[in-house]
């Protein structure tokens, strides 16, 4: 609400692999450690990482179950070909898995430790496609 502030203070690497996403105004989630300021009485953070808010959900949502039925099973699929990623060493993307439900089935699939979803920006796009009920996040 622009009423308080927080000094924060992010050194070296940190600062350096961070600066394209230190703006003015911009919303910023940081781990840190928060400590009591001796100069100024207040307190102090040392920031350990930060990130905006969709690196934050990237790094922070465990998985992606998307809900496919027979009217957006062709729509989901070319999501998937469009946006999904395969990685040898999947270690900060989405994994995904599917819920398929049919009138006389249902399963689960989850795909390959390998693939993975790297940005939340086409989740939002499938949530508009077809729906935010299709689109599970699990944090």
């Amino acid at each position: 609400d622009h009423t308080a502030h927080q000094e924060m203070i992010l050194f070296g690497d940190l600062f350096q692999d961070s600066r394209s996403i230190l703006e003015k105004d911009a919303l910023l989630i940081v781990e840190g450690q928060i400590s009591e300021d001796t100069f100024s009485g207040g307190l102090k953070v040392r920031c350990h990482r930060v990130w905006n808010l969709a690196q934050a959900q990237c790094h922070f949502i465990k998985q992606l179950t998307l809900n496919v039925n027979h009217k957006n099973a062709a729509t989901v699929t070319e999501w998937l070909r469009q946006y999904i990623q395969t990685e040898e060493d999947n270690t900060s993307g989405i994994k995904v898995n599917m819920a398929y439900i049919h009138e006389q089935a249902a399963a689960k699939i989850t795909l390959g430790k390998k693939i993975c979803l790297k940005d939340i920006q086409p989740i939002k796009h499938l949530q508009e496609l077809c729906g935010e009920d299709s689109v599970i996040l699990a944090y």
